[in-house]
């Protein structure tokens, strides 16, 4: 994660056309010469490196479902007050930020917790208009206990949450919309579409692709997949050949 690109530089037009292109249904995204590529657990393992260990991540998980005593040991293992009501990207940061021993289990079980749950406010699953409250609850049952984050199937939950929200995508626009939100770690499905194109940039075994592309990169590719056409004065994309 923390060889993320730069997020200002992405492209968001691109982006919302990528998610169009996405079906819920097959889990897959579309190319622009008809063909598709998978968007599943493994493939989003692939993209990120992370686990797709046994234990289910729940989602949705409405805010009124949290369990009390769940969020109370994950603001006690944060080194928080455990009486608080909610966790703020500030009291994540200052987590961080903090100069404690990570050779002390503590310090650094309390370090991960809080890099998982900005990663997850942040990239895996962004609250539309909820800044006061940016956490989605889910990911506290997999961050109770830090030492055991890795038996959860977090590129499952990084699937199922990009899936919601193309589904939901797909009901405003089919509603007649006319702005939308995006929901999920779309530069998953952007990154694939990029091999796509690139044949794989040299796969690496054991690197995950985000480590291989520049923020320029994003800029770049969505770019040459661009066309020249537009509807609406909406740019389309599509264009670029399919490396196989």
């Amino acid at each position: 994660m923390l060889s993320l690109p730069e997020l200002v530089n992405i492209d968001r037009h691109y982006s919302f056309w990528n998610a169009t292109r996405i079906d819920p249904v097959r889990k897959t995204v579309r190319l622009g010469d008809g063909s598709s590529r998978l968007v599943t657990a493994n493939a989003v393992r692939d993209v990120v490196g992370l686990g797709t260990s046994d234990r289910e991540i729940p989602f949705p998980h409405e805010p009124s479902c949290v369990d009390r005593d769940i969020f109370r040991d994950v603001c006690a293992g944060l080194g928080l007050d455990e009486t608080l009501d909610k966790i703020s990207l500030q009291m994540l940061r200052s987590v961080l930020a903090s100069p404690g021993d990570l050779s002390v289990d503590f310090e650094s079980n309390r370090q991960c917790a809080a890099f998982v749950l900005l990663c997850t406010a942040c990239l895996f699953n962004p609250r539309v208009n909820r800044k006061d409250d940016p956490i989605s609850p889910e990911v506290f049952v997999a961050v109770r206990d830090p030492s055991k984050m890795f038996e959860f199937d977090w590129c499952g939950y990084i699937k199922v949450v990009i899936m919601a929200g193309v589904t939901k995508m797909h009901a405003d626009l089919n509603a007649g919309a006319t702005t939308v939100q995006l929901q999920g770690f779309l530069m998953v499905p952007q990154l694939i579409t990029f091999d796509a194109m690139v044949a794989g940039r040299g796969l690496q075994p054991g690197h995950p692709r985000i480590t291989l592309y520049k923020a320029e990169d994003f800029q770049l590719l969505a770019g040459l997949d661009a066309d020249r056409r537009s509807i609406g004065g909406h740019r389309l994309y599509g264009k670029a050949r399919v490396c196989r």
